[in-house]
This record gives C-alpha cells, structure tokens and sequence, in this order.
C-alpha cells in the first residue's frame, strides 16, 4: 500500500537537516502532548513502522549546543541536503532511512566545553599515567645475579600508593563526621516529609538555619561591646540553599556574568574557579597572594587589574591551597579596596572555622563589614574606637594620591599632634568615609558542609547575602539567582531536612578536635620541611587543609618544573603532590593534611628520600 503522505508532508518534517540543530522541534512540540503512537504517526505518517518509533526528546545540553553552534560549513549542507532528499526518497518507497548505516547526522560537541580544561585534572591525569605504566623495579643485586647466572635475590614489594593531593577529608577514613549529622539524615528520611521536591531556593527551615549559624559565627567574631549592638547578620530571605560551594560560586557567576566581562581570581587559587568563569563567559584575571606575607592579597595589583568590565572580587579565606586565615585588618583593607574600586565580593569560606593558630582566629568578611558598620555608630557613653589604617582612603584607587594625603593627616606630625587638632579631624572625617563605604560593600559569601562537616559527598552548600545598602537587589542580582535557581539542580531535599540539627546542634568540641588534628599535621609538615634541603615553606599554615612548599629547582636539577618533580617522586617513591602549576603557581607543591599521623610521617621519610637522592648543591 502507497504511504499516506506527499513528498511535501516529508519535506516539511526533514527540513532540519538543511539548517544546524537535531531533531525537528516542530515535531517533538506537536508530539509531546499527544499518545505516543498517535503523536509518532501524526509526526512521520500513518505507516504502522513509523508509528511504533518512540519520538526522541532533545536533551538540554542538546539545545544549548545548538543556540551556541555556527552554521555547518557550505559543503556540509550540501551534503546533508542531499541526504535530506534521499530520505524522502527512502520514505516515498516505504523504507526507513535511519537504518542506513551511511547517513551523516548533523551532531557536534559543545565547543565551549571542549574549551574548558580543568588545570588539576589534567595534571593529575597524567601523573596517573605514572601509575599505569610498568615500573622499573629490577634491583641492583637482580642484574648482577642474572649477569652471572647467580640466583636472584627475592624482590621487594613495591610500596603503597600515598597521596597527600586528594583534597576529600573522608579518603583516608580516620576523620569522622558528626553523630548528629547521621542522627539528623535519619530522622528526616524517617519522617517520611521531605520526599518530594524542594523549593527552588531551598527549604524555609534549612534557609533560616544558615542564617542564623551566619549570624551566630559573625557576632562570635566580633568583640563583645560591638557584638551587642548590632542587627541579625542575615536572615532566611538573604540564604539560597544550592548543590555545594562549587555550585554556588558557579551561581554567582551566572547572576554577575554579561558579554565581556571580567572577574579578579586569587593566584595561587582553586583552579575550578577559572573552570566556572570560562563556563559563564567570564574573562579571569588573577591577583597574587603574597608568600612572604602570609598570602595576603596584593591589593595594588587588584586595583590595576579592574576595569568597567569587571563583576566582582574573589576572595578564599581560610585559603586553599595556601592555608592562610586573612587577619581582621587585612579583611578590613580587603573591603576598603572593594569599596573604593565598587566591586562587589564573592567570599567563598567553604572552610570557615577551620583556624588552628589561637593568635589567627577565622573572622567570616561579614563580620568585619559589621564591625566597621557598628563604628560608626558609637554610643553616648563610648567613643569610637580608632579605625584601621586601611580605612583612611582608596577613594580612587589603591595607590591614590588621595589615600597618601588621608594617611598622613591621621597618623599626623609632631607639630599637628600638637596644635593640628583639625588636621585630625578632617583625617577622620575622611577615614569614617571610607569605613562606611566598605561596611557597605556587597558581600556573596559561599560554603557548604562539606569541609568543616566532613560530609563532601553530601552535596549541600549556601549562598548568603550580605547587602545593606541593597546595591545587589537594586541591580536585579538577587532576582537573577532565583531565577538560575529555578531551572538549577537541586540539592537533595533528606540533607537539606537535617541541617538545622547538623548547624545548630553539632557540638564545638567537633570543631575543635579536627582543627587539633590539623594542627598536628601541619607542625609535622613544617617541621620536615625545615629539615629537607631544596625545599622551604616561607609562610605556615593557619587553617584549611593544606600546606603549599617551595621546591627550590636549582637545586634539582635533573628536573625542569614542578610537574616533573612530581612525575619523579610519584615514580621512584608512590607518594602524590600536586604541582603548584596547577593553582598557578609553578615550583610549589601542594601537602594534603588531611592525612592520618602514620601516613604522615611515611610520605615525608619518603620525600626527604627522594630529595636526598635528587639534591645538588647550589
């Protein structure tokens, strides 16, 4: 029996392939609302073959590689015009085309994709080919035996695999989560209330638990006679509860990303970071950290690299892969420079109370913004307190002439001490201006639970906003984040249930157990350093999970960069760094201290092996 559709009917159903894009929307469209066979045999004919074929919905990756695609190239089209025409033919005649094992299909690759290449990845990916290959473990004494004929010595089993690069706290099993972490997992899978979905920005009970645990660890942070006057923090409006920390910094982006813009990224820093600018279509610019002063940031360098395209400031603190906790007054200076350059601040604080130095506790940026809002408001019985350096200019920059003029009127002579009195004032006049302007400077702090929970896995993280003065919700930034939010993944709904129990009643003595254990870690770490010729760490660790170690490559010379150094020492000695080209920064190595004890010590006599074997003097 002849098919009961026209050349015209199929032309205009395979149209699609003479233009980029997959399958024919008008098709899937028309079929989505119908039965399935109904829908199958409206869209491609009446044959009962062609019915029984499931129409394909295109998936949304699909879709957004078609918007991004450019037109095939003339000679492309050509062909699939010509193939386009064959098909009706094929059909004309009752045979199904997508049977032809020869036909070309209009499909490419998200070319932004493929343009993104996670640095850590791919350097870990190709130390791991070090593992794959076969290793040279033919001993000194087994080539002389097999020269002579002699019996060969029993081999020595080749050593463990340790790696001190895995930045998952739970890889080596000896640092546990919480019990009321699981107790609180439990009850709400018991509940039998949270199997449905979630609201898109979060849970109501799990938004007001962030706020509060903000709020609580931004008033701790502060002295106690400027604690006691100031407002809630946050509140449950300010939280959207996301995926992790990764996703919300991800959002971040997305709400602050238009065509050619730029974002300012710490260097050394989380290499992802660069990965979810590209993804928004941001251009990364990098600021140093400063080894020699405790990685802090290198605000000059910040100032020269904003223009009018730039959407925000990141910073990390507790830092990864650095470990610096930023001191309150280089928090303050922080928001001084955002305020003068009017950048808002992403804060990712995923490590946040992870500090293990007593003289460098972690102060969430949040709570110096209100600090420095609470002093300008003293109380009748209490003048203000001085304010830091750091506030007494940046109107126009870092280095402003401004600024100089400001600092100097502050700190004042002899003589203006003296008989200056209004000197001083007008200085600080000028430095509550500026205190009052970074007080208001907009902050995204990012975290989840994952590190100071031990729960990585658990994929649930926060954004909370910080916007006095409502300079974000004015820009529409907040409606961007919901709106993201609504078409966003969403984090599960059992885990979000637990965390008012997980923040609000998980016992300090946690805390301050990991941060001890941490502690243990990096003093061994140092210590070993010191003691390693080559090899020297300028700034110690403060908190987070890491330990960054400069290897001194004059004195390896077998060895042209960090990547080989690291190739090297995985090949002889089975222990794993990360090269600190990864974070941007070459010859450095990343230490995991995250690492039980015993590992610990394995991999440093390991190290200080290979160092030894390796080293020449300079």
């Amino acid at each position: 029996m002849a098919p009961a559709f026209t050349a015209e009917t199929i032309r205009s159903h395979t149209d699609f392939a003479r233009a980029p894009g997959h399958l024919s929307q008008k098709v899937l469209t028309d079929s989505a609302s119908k039965p399935q066979a109904e829908a199958g045999s409206e869209a491609l004919g009446s044959t009962p073959a062609l019915a029984q074929r499931t129409p394909v919905e295109p998936t949304p990756a699909a879709t957004k590689c078609d918007a991004a695609m450019a037109a095939p190239p003339p000679q492309k089209q050509t062909q699939l015009a010509a193939e386009c025409d064959a098909a009706t033919a094929s059909l004309l005649n009752g045979k199904a085309f997508w049977d032809d094992a020869e036909m070309t299909w209009a499909v490419e690759a998200s070319r932004l994709s493929l343009s993104i290449e996670n640095p850590i990845r791919k350097i870990t990916d190709s130390l791991a080919a070090v593992l794959a290959a076969p290793a040279a473990r033919t001993s000194a004494s087994t080539a002389v035996a097999a020269a002579s004929s002699a019996p060969a010595a029993p081999e020595v089993p080749p050593k463990s695999l340790i790696s001190l690069g895995q930045g998952d706290p739970t890889a080596f099993g000896h640092l546990k989560l919480p019990d009321v972490a699981v107790r609180a997992v439990q009850d709400a899978i018991a509940s039998g209330r949270y199997n449905g979905y979630p609201p898109s920005n979060g849970l109501p009970d799990a938004r007001r638990a962030v706020a509060e645990f903000c709020t609580t660890s931004a008033l701790a942070a502060l002295p106690p006679a400027t604690s006691a006057g100031c407002a809630p923090a946050c509140s449950a409006a300010d939280v959207y509860i996301t995926g992790g920390c990764g996703p919300s910094i991800q959002l971040c982006l997305d709400a602050l990303a238009n065509p050619g813009g730029n974002i300012l990224l710490p260097r050394p820093g989380f290499p992802v970071y660069e990965c979810m600018c590209l993804h928004s279509g941001l251009e990364p610019r990098f600021y140093d950290l400063l080894p020699e002063q405790n990685w802090e940031v290198d605000l000059g360098q910040v100032a020269k690299l904003r223009d009018e395209g730039t959407v925000a400031l990141l910073v990390c603190n507790p830092g990864n892969p650095c470990g610096q906790v930023f001191s309150r007054q280089h928090l303050v200076e922080i928001l001084t420079t955002a305020a003068a350059l009017r950048l808002p601040v992403i804060a990712d604080e995923v490590y946040e109370g992870i500090a293990f130095q007593e003289a460098s506790p972690f102060v969430p940026l949040r709570a110096a913004a209100m600090q420095l809002a609470a002093q300008q408001q003293p109380s009748a019985h209490q003048p203000c307190s001085p304010l830091p350096d750091a506030c007494c200019g940046l109107q126009n920059g870092a280095d402003s002439a401004a600024n100089g003029v400001a600092r100097e009127r502050y700190s004042g002579t002899a003589d203006a001490r003296e008989n200056g009195h209004l000197e001083h004032g007008h200085a600080a006049a000028a430095a509550g201006a500026a205190a009052a302007a970074a007080a208001s400077v907009p902050i995204l702090t990012v975290s989840s639970l994952s590190k100071r929970f031990l729960v990585p896995g658990w994929r649930v993280g926060w954004i909370a906003v910080h916007d006095p003065r409502h300079i974000l919700r004015d820009a529409r930034v907040m409606e961007s984040l919901e709106r993201i939010l609504q078409y966003a993944p969403q984090p599960c709904s059992l885990i979000q249930a637990a965390l008012p129990a997980i923040l609000n009643t998980t016992p300090p003595s946690f805390l301050s157990q990991l941060n001890c254990q941490l502690a243990d870690a990096a003093r061994t770490s140092l210590s070993r350093v010191g003691s390693i010729p080559g090899l020297e760490c300028p700034s110690e660790p403060q908190g987070g999970m890491f330990l960054m170690v400069r290897v001194d490559l004059a004195c390896f010379p077998s060895f042209p960069d960090d990547i080989s150094w690291c190739r090297q020492l995985l090949q002889e000695q089975r222990v794993v760094l990360i090269p600190g080209t990864a974070f941007r920064l070459p010859g450095w190595v990343r230490v995991v201290l995250s690492v039980p004890p015993q590992v610990l010590f394995e991999a440093w006599d390991r190290i200080t092996a290979f160092c030894k074997d390796h080293y020449k003097a300079t």
